[in-house]
C-alpha cells in the first residue's frame, strides 16, 4: 500500500512518496510511487505542461525526494493486467503544485460489475487514506453478490482481510476483536482456496488462527510453510519462535531463530534481535536481553518496542538512566507516528502507560538512581499474548482449509 499522509474531505484521498517510473501514455502523465502496483494518471487537460511534469517526477526519482497526490477515490479502474489506477486532482512537489483533471471514468449506467469493480479501487484507496471505517464498506460492497471480475477476487480478499486484521487490534480485546479476526480468517481461507500457491494467503491464515488463540494450527501450518516457501522460511520461523514464547515455550522458542542462524548464518536485523530479546526478558536473562535490543537499534534505531523493552531490561538492572532514556526515545517514535496516523485505542493506552512509567522512574532516580524496578516491564501491549482458543473457531474444528 502506499504512504498514508491523510484521508481528505469528500472523494478525496491523498499519499505521498518517491516516484519510481513514469512516462506520457496517451497524451496522459502516468507514474507510480514507492513499491505500490497503482499507477496515477495526470490529465494535464491544458493546465500543466506535461513535459514539465514529467522533469519534476524524473527528478523526484533520481533523488528519492516525495511528490504528495490528492487524488479522486470515485477515479480508480483496473487494467486488462488487473492494474489500479487514480486520475490525480493536484501533485505537490518541492513546494509547487501541478494541476490535473478528474474525470468520471464510469458510463451513466453502470452494470453489477462495473460497481463492484469500482467500489474495490475506492476501498483501496480509502485504506491507503487510513480511513479504514469507510474501507471495509466499500470492500464489503466489492465482496458482496460476487460481482467483481474473477481476476480481481484475490485481490478484494487479501485487501479485506489485512483491513480486518487492522482493525481488530485498533479495538479492545474480547468478542468484537475475535469476530473481526474470525472474518479476517474466513477471508484468508477463502483466498488461499483460490491460489493455495500463494505463501501471502497462507501467511494470513496461519497469522488469523494464531491470533484467534489456535497455537497448534498455526505452528503446524507454519512448518509446512517453511519446507514449501523456504525463500520465505526467515519469517516463518519468527513467527514460529513467537507462539512458542507466547506459550510460554522458551527453549522451543529459541530453537526457531537457532533455525535461523543454522541456514542463513549470523543475523544483524531488528526482527532476528528483537524476537530473541523478547525471549531472554522472559526468563529474566536481563543483560543478555539488553544486548539484543541493542544490536537490533543498530538496524532499525526508530523501532519504538525495542526501547521499550531494553528499559524493561535496565530498570531491572538498576539502570534508571538508561531505563529514563530509553522509555523517553520510545515514547518519542510512539508520538511521532501517532501524529502522521489515525488513533487507535491500543496505542493511545500504550503511548499513556509509556508516559506514566517515565514519571515513576525519574521519581525513582531522584532516589537512587541504581534502585531496581519493573515499572517499565508492566502492562506491555502485545498481539501476542497467551489467549485460550476463541470460541468462534468450534466450527472449523478438524478444518485447515
Amino acid at each position: 500500500m502506499l504512504n498514508p499522509i491523510a484521508a481528505l474531505a469528500g472523494d478525496w484521498a491523498s499519499s505521498a512518496g518517491a516516484v519510481v517510473r513514469s512516462g506520457l501514455i496517451g497524451g496522459q502523465v502516468v507514474f507510480q510511487l514507492g513499491a505500490s502496483p497503482t499507477y496515477f494518471e495526470v490529465d494535464t487537460a491544458g493546465q500543466t505542461d506535461p513535459q514539465a511534469l514529467l522533469t519534476v517526477l524524473r527528478d523526484s526519482s533520481a533523488t528519492g525526494k516525495s511528490v504528495i497526490v490528492r487524488y479522486g477515490v470515485d477515479s480508480g479502474w483496473f487494467d486488462p493486467k488487473s492494474e489500479l489506477h487514480f486520475q490525480i486532482h493536484d501533485l505537490n512537489y518541492g513546494g509547487q503544485t501541478y494541476i490535473g483533471r478528474v474525470k468520471p471514468r464510469m458510463s451513466p449506467a453502470p452494470s453489477a460489475e462495473d460497481l463492484a469493480n469500482s467500489a474495490l479501487a475506492q476501498g483501496i484507496a480509502l485504506r491507503s487514506a487510513d480511513e479504514k471505517t469507510k474501507a471495509r464498506a466499500a470492500l464489503d460492497d466489492a465482496l458482496r453478490d460476487d460481482h467483481l471480475r474473477p481476476f480481481l477476487l484475490p485481490l478484494a480478499l487479501l485487501t479485506r482481510a489485512d483491513l480486518l486484521e487492522e482493525m481488530a487490534f485498533d479495538t479492545p480485546s474480547g468478542t468484537p476483536r475475535d469476530q473481526l479476526l474470525f472474518q479476517a480468517l474466513l477471508d484468508a481461507k477463502r483466498w488461499m482456496a483460490m491460489a493455495p500457491a500463494a505463501p501471502n494467503a497462507a501467511s494470513a491464515v496461519a497469522r488469523a488462527f494464531g491470533f484467534l488463540g489456535d497455537y497448534d494450527r498455526a505452528l503446524a501450518m507454519y512448518s509446512a510453510m517453511v519446507e514449501t516457501w523456504p525463500d520465505k522460511a526467515f519469517w516463518y520461523d519468527i513467527n514460529i519462535s513467537a507462539i512458542y514464547r507466547v506459550r510460554g515455550q522458551f527453549p522451543q522458542a529459541l530453537a526457531a531463530l537457532d533455525d535461523i542462524v543454522a541456514r542463513n548464518g549470523p543475523q544483524s536485523g531488528m526482527a532476528f534481535h528483537y524476537h530473541r530479546g523478547r525471549i531472554l526478558l522472559e526468563q529474566k536473562r536481563w543483560a543478555e536481553a539488553a544486548d539484543e535490543f541493542t544490536i537490533g537499534l543498530k538496524a532499525q534505531p526508530d523501532f519504538s518496542y525495542a526501547f521499550i523493552y531494553r528499559s524493561c531490561a535496565n530498570a531491572q538492572l538498576g539502570r534508571l538512566q538508561q531505563a529514563i532514556e530509553d522509555e523517553t526515545s520510545g515514547l518519542d517514535i510512539l508520538n511521532r507516528y501517532a501524529e502522521r496516523s489515525s488513533p487507535t485505542s491500543d496505542r493511545e493506552i500504550n503511548r499513556a502507560r509509556v508516559a506514566n512509567v517515565l514519571v515513576e522512574l525519574r521519581n525513582l532516580a531522584a532516589k537512587d538512581p541504581r534502585l531496581v524496578s519493573d515499572a517499565p516491564c508492566t502492562g506491555l501491549y502485545d498481539a501476542q499474548t497467551f489467549r485460550e482458543p476463541s470460541p468462534l473457531l468450534a466450527p472449523l474444528s478438524g478444518k485447515l482449509s
